[in-house]
C-alpha cells in the first residue's frame, strides 16, 4: 500500500513521514500585501525590505513556516483566488525600493508628492491608488532597462533565461495582459508592449528568489496556496481555451461552486469555469505540471486549495444566478 509500510502481516500499519511534517513548527498566515508600507507611501506591503524585515522578525519569535494566499494578478473585485494568471505574479507586489537598490529607479521615484494623500486610504488598501503610484515607475525601470546597458551582462543574460524557463506560460500573460490594457481608459501606451509585462514578471521573479533565499537563510519555508480552478477572464482561460468547458463564445458552459446547505439557502456560486479533463488527458496534463512546477519555484511548501476537485466537482449551468440547480460531476 503506497504511502505505508508493514514489514510483517501482523503488525500495525505505519504510515512514512514525510520529514518536513515529522518536527514541530509553528508559523503564520500573512499575504504580503498586508506588510506595513514604508510610511503608508506604497499603499500595501511587497517583496522588499519589509518583506525581509518580517522573515528576521518570525526567526527571532521561533516562527519558522510563512504561509500565504494566492500571489496571482488580481482581477475585479481584488481576489487572489479569481487571479488573472495561475502562473503570473500580482505586478503591484515589486518592491520600488528594490529597484532603486538596482540602478533601475533614481531614489526620488520612493517620494510621494507633498501634495497627494497617503495610499493607506485610511487604513485599508486602496489598489487604485496603489497602481496609480507604482505603475509609472515600474514602466520607468521597464523604460531604463531597455535604453541602458540593462539587456547585457548578467542581468540581460538573466532575463534572457527567465523567458526561456518560463515561455510556456509567459507569452500568454504578455498577451492577455496587453488585450486587457487597451480595454482600460488611461492605459499608456507602455501598457500594450508585450515586452513591458515580460520584464515585471522577470523583476517579480528575481525578487521573489531574493525573498526565498532570504527565508531560508533564517530557518523560514514560505507556504504557498494554489486553487484547483481558474478565473474566467484570464490568461489561463484566453491562452488555452480548449482546456476548459466552453461554449462557442468563449463562455463558460458550467460553472463552480458547492450547493445550498445549512448556512447558504441558495449555494455558493464560484463562477469559475471546470476544466475539460479530457483534453488535459491527451495533453498528458501538461499545463498541471508546469503550474505545480512553477509554484514550486516560488514556495516550499504548498495547499492545494480544494483538492476533492480533483475526484469529484459541483457543476452549476453557465447561465444560473445561483447554485440551487447544480449535480456532482466526476472529473
Amino acid at each position: 500500500m503506497s504511502g505505508f509500510d508493514r514489514s510483517d502481516p501482523g503488525e500495525p500499519l505505519a504510515m512514512k513521514i514525510h520529514p518536513l511534517l515529522s518536527e514541530r513548527t509553528a508559523g503564520v498566515l500573512l499575504h504580503p500585501t498586508s506588510l506595513p508600507s514604508r510610511q503608508g507611501a506604497f499603499g500595501i506591503g511587497d517583496l522588499g525590505p519589509t518583506a525581509r524585515g518580517f522573515v528576521e522578525w518570525m526567526e527571532s519569535a521561533g516562527l519558522s513556516r510563512w504561509q500565504m494566499l494566492p500571489v496571482g494578478p488580481v482581477g475585479a473585485g481584488d481576489s487572489p483566488y479569481s487571479a488573472l494568471s495561475s502562473f503570473a505574479i500580482e505586478p503591484m507586489l515589486a518592491s520600488v525600493a528594490d529597484l532603486v537598490e538596482d540602478g533601475l529607479l533614481p531614489r526620488s521615484a520612493l517620494r510621494t508628492p507633498a501634495n497627494e494623500r497617503a495610499l493607506d486610504d485610511g487604513g485599508r488598501a486602496s489598489w487604485r491608488r496603489v497602481r496609480a503610484w507604482k505603475t509609472p515607475r515600474l514602466e520607468a525601470a521597464f523604460d531604463a532597462f531597455c535604453h541602458t546597458r540593462g539587456q547585457r551582462g548578467s542581468r540581460g543574460r538573466a532575463y534572457a533565461d527567465f523567458r526561456t524557463r518560463h515561455e510556456a506560460w509567459l507569452e500568454d500573460w504578455c498577451d492577455y495582459a496587453v488585450a486587457r490594457s487597451r480595454r482600460r481608459r488611461g492605459s499608456s501606451p507602455t501598457q500594450s508592449v508585450p515586452e513591458y509585462h515580460a520584464f515585471v514578471q522577470f523583476v517579480l521573479d528575481r525578487q521573489w528568489s531574493a525573498l526565498r533565499k532570504h527565508a531560508l537563510e533564517h530557518g523560514v519555508r514560505l507556504i504557498g496556496d494554489l486553487p484547483i480552478f481558474c478565473g474566467a477572464d484570464s490568461a489561463d482561460v484566453a491562452g488555452r481555451p480548449d482546456l476548459f468547458r466552453l461554449d462557442r463564445d468563449g463562455h463558460p458552459t458550467v460553472l463552480t461552486g458547492c450547493p445550498p446547505d445549512a448556512f447558504t439557502r441558495d449555494g455558493q456560486l464560484w463562477g469559475h469555469p471546470h476544466y475539460r479533463w479530457s483534453a488535459h488527458r491527451r495533453d498528458h496534463f501538461t499545463w498541471w505540471r508546469s503550474r505545480v512546477a512553477t509554484t514550486l519555484e516560488r514556495f516550499d511548501l504548498v495547499r492545494i486549495d480544494h483538492f476533492i476537485g480533483f475526484v469529484r466537482a459541483y457543476e452549476i449551468p453557465g447561465d444560473a444566478k445561483n447554485a440551487r440547480k447544480g449535480r456532482w460531476g466526476r472529473t
